[in-house]
């Protein structure tokens, strides 16, 4: 029965029969091998499939039968056949197939298929990137709606872009442009897999390291930067990554410096939610703090940067950083996770350059032996044992001590308003405040006078059962339960 004339049940009867007998065979993993058995109909064979899956397969009925074929042929070096019979746009329109119709199995082969041809020399990659095979890979994973990219079709398109990007030369502008794609899409494990195959081409030390591409994406500074910024602890991560690779370069130190010193200024004059005492032990209002605070972000960035280069230091100090430090600590709420921040950041730098104690003292109005004798001992402390926790230091008196009575804070609000700070305390911006958190916040302060992380919930507090008639105070907490929703429901999901 010929393939012209068999029907299309008949048409996947004998693909089956020729992956039967061809997949997997040790006797055909060469081009030989497939040429003896099938003659001068090989090539033919291939061009019949290749013009099927392109026709009659977007409905998916035996499209994984198609795609095993074509692997076959792929397999035993039929490569410029494929490539002559424009065999790569047809994947790359296979990938194009809605996710009802192609699976995840599906789309892994045809990316492994094209790994393989890439693999084949720097020409074919070429061409895989001129066909635009990057930007149609991430674009199939991303329309599959994977709530992670660790699963394996993330995975095997990882692996895919890695190979393309390292060694293309001639088409470093269109993987450069497919990476900038992830980094810039919604989705926050898009964007972290954008920076994790992007570390991996622009770190000297990877495997994947390549000059050109290197080259063409240029300084990775405002882009950590801007990651640093955003909402998701995981893209911020990534965001340490990348300045940490940044840090190898000597020459960037300046401008790194400049750029997050810049950024903690303009995060120290910016007012944050900071929730009254009486709801601060609520773990998930502090969770939510946590996640606002541009403060926290820059501090620990900056405690990251110090600690694995503390030369860096240097550079923080001579550029007023201890000035923005001694500034949030007196605008802050004393205890709040911004206030605990900047003073574990002020105390690494005092124990990472010598010179921090005398410019704190200066801002102060105090002694540099008096600032050294309150601070030293928990600055070191701190660095020497990276084990204890923040909680285990106890700042209050020291800070107490050291920005002493009113008197003196306004003598320290004079020095830093001479250097340029503001003589009031932020005020919120309109567009930043959260209604609905201080909405709520005002009944919980309003009916609760403390509130237990342990809270004994009772029936009906789930965020889609209905309110609870006899328990008023319950309502508020189920409304803060609801307002935080999402972020348990992400939790649970990891």
């Amino acid at each position: 029965m010929g393939w012209r004339v068999a029907t299309k049940p008949q048409r996947k009867d004998l693909l089956n029969d020729f992956i039967q007998r061809y997949h997997g065979a040790h006797l055909f993993e060469s081009r030989e091998n497939l040429d003896d058995d099938l003659g001068s109909s090989a090539g033919l064979y291939l061009s019949r499939i290749l013009s099927w899956l392109r026709l009659h397969c977007s409905d998916g009925d035996g499209l994984d039968l198609h795609i095993h074929a074509i692997s076959i042929f792929v397999r035993c070096g039929y490569i410029q056949e494929l490539i002559d019979m424009e065999g790569v746009p047809v994947l790359l329109y296979v990938l194009t197939f809605p996710s009802q119709v192609i699976q995840d199995n599906h789309c892994m082969l045809v990316i492994q298929l094209l790994q393989t041809i890439g693999r084949c020399g720097r020409a074919f990659k070429e061409y895989i990137s001129l066909c635009g095979g990057e930007h149609s890979v991430i674009d199939c994973c991303i329309h599959k709606g994977h709530p992670t990219c660790t699963s394996p079709l993330w995975l095997t398109c990882r692996t895919m872009l890695l190979g393309q990007c390292c060694g293309n030369p001639n088409s470093v502008g269109t993987t450069a442009a497919a990476v900038q794609l992830m980094l810039d899409h919604e989705s926050v494990p898009v964007q972290c897999l954008g920076s994790q195959v992007l570390r991996e081409l622009v770190y000297f030390k990877s495997p994947h390291y390549d000059v050109e591409f290197t080259k063409r994406f240029g300084n990775l500074i405002p882009l950590a930067i801007k990651m640093l910024a955003h909402d998701s602890c995981k893209v911020q991560y990534e965001a340490l990554e990348l300045v940490h690779i940044a840090l190898d370069d000597r020459s960037t130190h300046h401008a790194l410096a400049d750029h997050l010193l810049q950024w903690l200024r303009q995060s120290a004059m910016k007012a944050e939610h900071e929730v009254a005492k009486t709801v601060e032990e609520f773990y998930e209002v502090e969770c939510f703090t946590h996640l606002k605070s541009p403060v926290l972000r820059i501090c620990r960035s900056l405690d990251s940067t110090v600690m694995a280069v503390p030369t860096f230091a240097d550079l923080v100090v001579d550029r007023q950083g201890l000035d923005a430090l001694v500034y949030i600590i007196l605008v802050a709420t004393e205890g709040s996770l911004k206030w605990l921040t900047a003073c574990l950041t002020l105390l690494r730098l005092c124990a990472i350059q010598e010179d921090a104690f005398g410019i704190v003292a200066s801002i102060c109005q105090h002694s540099t032996a008096f600032v050294r004798e309150i601070l030293s001992d928990k600055a070191y402390r701190l660095l020497s044992n990276a084990d204890d926790m923040p909680d285990e230091i106890d700042l209050n008196e020291s800070m107490d001590m050291l920005l002493g009575d009113a008197d003196r804070c306004k003598s320290i609000w004079k020095y830093l308003h001479h250097r340029g700070w503001p003589l009031q305390s932020p005020v919120p911006d309109a567009e930043d405040a959260d209604p609905t958190l201080g909405a709520i916040e005002a009944q919980v302060e309003a009916t609760m006078s403390t509130v237990r992380q342990d809270f004994e919930f009772h029936d009906g507090l789930l965020a889609d059962d209905p309110p609870p008639k006899a328990f008023s105070d319950h309502v508020y907490i189920q409304k803060l339960h609801t307002h935080f929703q999402h972020y348990r429901l992400r939790l649970s999901s990891t």
